[in-house]
């Protein structure tokens, strides 16, 4: 079973590693992050073509939900970088900052 996580905006979130895989953003897909394994190149990319997100620390700055009210997608900003993140990603590599 999944762990849910209620992001908020406002919120400040630090991008982890989940069993060598973390978020990254990827030239093809400019604004939208990424899975990738760390250890190995995917699909012909190497880590310095894909900027790897770990341990950044990220501000969710907006929350898109479904007609039915559930989380599809998350707006995040960091390191001055607009991104957009699938929630079914943000469960797993999102670690809410504690204050």
């Amino acid at each position: 079973m999944r762990k849910q996580n209620n992001f908020k905006p406002g919120d400040l979130v630090r991008v982890v590693r989940a069993d060598g895989w973390s978020l990254c953003q990827s030239p093809s897909s400019a604004l939208t992050l990424r899975e990738m394994p760390m250890n190995q190149p995917k699909f012909g990319m190497s880590e310095g073509d894909c900027r790897s997100l770990v341990d950044t620390i990220a501000l969710i700055t907006k929350v898109n939900k479904n007609k039915l009210e559930q989380v599809v997608s998350y707006r995040i900003e960091t390191e001055g970088l607009h991104l957009l993140c699938k929630s079914i990603l943000a469960e797993k590599y999102f670690e809410k900052v504690e204050e």
